[in-house]
């Protein structure tokens, strides 16, 4: 009895150093691309926005009352006790992407705010958001004819779901193109 108990004991031990490992690994890369983001391309940034939103989504929506060790070191890095990690994670990506904006294309605009909307984050400038900045440039194109059908959905829905006003001339400039 007292070998299988010590043997119990050994495996939750190496579980716990396994996790705790885990925890700093994922802790560095979520640094060392925050740290990064000044070299990323528009492309580059969008998808690494709309894939870390992914993983906050999926990280919110896990455990249902049955969270794990994992769920919960997952939670702590990408959300925090409220949403301060998600905020300050999308805050850098923000930051990075509003000089950036000009140089997006449909797409980029679309996956911007929609990891925003998903992420529920609503990164602020001022009295400003990065979702303004985005429909201001959008808005400022002379047309839409370049994005397709689920940029739009995407765009449309992240403003219609997000914590932000809506912004009126960003909603009819894509009234004309749907129209």
């Amino acid at each position: 009895r007292l070998s299988r108990l010590m043997t119990v004991s050994n495996h939750n031990q190496h579980q716990e150093r396994q996790q705790s490992q885990l925890g700093h690994k994922l802790n560095a890369l979520i640094t060392c691309t925050l740290d990064g983001l000044n070299k990323y391309s528009p492309i580059e940034l969008r998808k690494t926005a709309l894939a870390m939103a992914k993983i906050i989504k999926a990280v919110r929506n896990s455990g249902n009352g049955r969270e794990t060790k994992y769920h919960q070191m997952f939670r702590d890095l990408l959300i925090g006790r409220e949403t301060e990690k998600t905020e300050a994670l999308f805050q850098a990506f923000a930051s990075t992407a509003v000089p950036l904006l000009p140089q997006f294309d449909p797409q980029g605009y679309s996956n911007l705010a929609y990891a925003c909307a998903i992420a529920h984050a609503v990164p602020r400038f001022g009295k400003s958001t990065l979702l303004e900045h985005i429909a201001c440039t959008i808005a400022a194109l002379k047309d839409l004819r370049m994005f397709d059908p689920q940029a739009l959905s995407n765009i449309v829905w992240a403003y219609a779901t997000s914590k932000v006003s809506s912004h009126q001339r960003l909603f009819d400039k894509v009234a004309v193109e749907v129209v």
